[in-house]
Order: C-alpha cells, then sequence, then structure tokens
C-alpha cells in the first residue's frame, strides 16, 4: 500500500497570505477576556477519568462532574432558546438527582439534600418550560371545539349462550 506524500496548496487571502482556514478560524476568534466555547467544550474535566481501582466515591464523583459539566454547558443553550436544549437539561438534572439518590451511602445524603432540592426545583421549571416547546404537545381544546371528545355509546355485550339443564 503506497502512501500519498504529494501536498496540496491552496490560494491563501492575498492580503494577509493565509489560507482559506485560518480566515474562517480567525473569524470566530473570542475577544480579548472571554473565552472560545469550543476550546472549553474540549478541555478535559479534572477529575473525570478515576482509575480501575478508586474507590466507589471516586467514581461516583467523576460522573457527578461530568454531569455539571454538562448542566453549565447547556445554560447558555437554554437561555439562547436552541433546539432540544430544554429537554438535554432537564435529562441532565434527572441524571444528577437520580445519582445522588441512588449513591447515598456513597455521599452522604444529608451533605447533597439542599443540592438534591435545588435539582428538582430546576427540573420542575425545566418541565414547565419544556410543556410549551414540545413538538409532540397538542392544545387541550381547539377553538370552537367542545373541551372533551364525546364518548361513543357502549355496545351491549352479547350474552353468553344458556346452558341446557342436561349436561
Amino acid at each position: 500500500m503506497s502512501v500519498n506524500t504529494t501536498q496540496t496548496r491552496t490560494r491563501g487571502n492575498a492580503r494577509t497570505g493565509r489560507g482559506p482556514a485560518a480566515t474562517a478560524t480567525s473569524a470566530r476568534r473570542a475577544r480579548p477576556g472571554q473565552a472560545n466555547l469550543a476550546q472549553l467544550r474540549q478541555a478535559p474535566i479534572a477529575g473525570t477519568r478515576p482509575r480501575p481501582s478508586a474507590p466507589a466515591a471516586a467514581v461516583v464523583t467523576a460522573y457527578l462532574k461530568t454531569q455539571v459539566a454538562r448542566l453549565g454547558e447547556l445554560e447558555p443553550k437554554v437561555r439562547a432558546d436552541e433546539f432540544d436544549s430544554v429537554h438535554q437539561m432537564r435529562v441532565t438534572t434527572r441524571r444528577l438527582r437520580a445519582t445522588l439518590r441512588s449513591f447515598g451511602t456513597v455521599i452522604p445524603r444529608p451533605a447533597t439534600s439542599e443540592l438534591a432540592a435545588e435539582l428538582k426545583w430546576l427540573g420542575g421549571l425545566l418541565g414547565a418550560a419544556r410543556t410549551g416547546t414540545s413538538p409532540c404537545t397538542r392544545p387541550v381544546s381547539r377553538p370552537g371545539a367542545p373541551a372533551t371528545r364525546p364518548r361513543r355509546p357502549a355496545r351491549p355485550r352479547a350474552s353468553p349462550p344458556a346452558r341446557s339443564p342436561g349436561r
């Protein structure tokens, strides 16, 4: 199998002498003092890769750190009303709450009860927000339509055949 060793040259920007890839990334550069979100997302989260021999508390803490980071990633998306962001944030809050509940012996529940209450509150807010934005929700009643659908009358059931006394 041979390896292609030729290099492809592209015409760069005549003013700066840089190629098209460099000009595209320069347009996305963050302002001074602001972090580039793409770089932040790619940065590993400290403490989220425990050793295989690590105790259970380290593994649970690593998972919680990952989910908290995900929650932080989703906040600007929810505020910007991006597609599916509210749902993803609800999923993340449920995962955090379930982890806190399930591993109460590893992570003491009295220490996390306030956090669990805050996550429950956040999940309730997100649920109310998602109810209005979910594509699968239907309005309760249409203008000019009755509030409830009329039901069909029940069909009479067939009576079982009469048994003869001799059998």
